[in-house]
């Protein structure tokens, strides 16, 4: 089965624009990190895959230069619609496996809940692109989703496998949805080739109008914080 990003498009925009995804305050973790942020002197941050603009806005508002990026043109509409913007803050179309970015322009690269959407050759395109756009020492926060995940044991139920651990998901809110899930294993190999892994990190995540109901499992996540080679 062939994945093309116009499918992901036209699909992430039902999501979007039906609320079925519906995070619009910033993740706990994310805010924890914000001193971190500070004493590694971060001065910009590029936030791919932004959703409705919950971290754009967080980070706008403690003052970095913001560029928020997404597939979805819904996605990119409701960022502008709650985020307070100034000439620091910016938003773009694209793909992480062809990121619209010059290379060695960004202090951190922010990849929250999103890089699992992809086959595994998309994740590690996406991982290089990361890779391309930071600088010397650039930062990577990532969220991905673990195979403890709730929607891991969905996927297995009802979902079609395309490759190991990636399914297109066949429940009905998020029907012909990509997802990969990552063994702690998986997590490490993958992040590595690219980055020196400072911590990986697996917690519950705040869950959305699809794992709501799932209530067998919890909503799992590995974290990983990485700096560029």
């Amino acid at each position: 089965m062939v994945y093309e990003l116009n499918e992901a498009e036209r699909l992430w925009d039902n999501v979007i624009s039906n609320r079925t995804y519906n995070l619009e305050e910033p993740d706990k973790l994310v805010m924890d990190r914000m001193e971190m942020l500070k004493q590694k002197k971060v001065r910009n941050v590029v936030d791919i895959g932004c959703g409705l603009g919950r971290h754009v806005n967080l980070l706008s508002q403690y003052g970095y230069s913001v560029l928020g990026i997404d597939i979805s043109n819904s996605a990119l509409q409701s960022t502008r619609d709650s985020v307070t913007f100034s000439s620091r803050t910016h938003l773009a179309m694209g793909n992480i496996s062809s990121l619209p970015i010059k290379s060695d322009q960004f202090c951190l690269a922010l990849v929250w809940r999103m890089l699992h959407l992809n086959t595994k050759s998309q994740i590690e395109l996406g991982l290089k692109e990361i890779n391309r756009i930071l600088r010397t020492n650039g930062i990577l926060l990532c969220s991905v989703r673990s195979i403890s995940n709730s929607l891991f044991f969905d996927a297995k139920e009802s979902g079609e496998e395309v490759e190991p651990n990636t399914f297109v998901m066949k429940s009905k809110s998020i029907n012909g949805l990509l997802y990969h899930f990552f063994s702690l294993q998986e997590v490490e190999k993958t992040f590595s080739k690219w980055f020196n892994v400072v911590s990986i990190e697996e917690h519950e995540l705040e869950h959305t109008g699809y794992t709501v109901n799932i209530d067998s499992h919890k909503n799992m996540f590995w974290v990983i914080l990485a700096q560029k080679k």
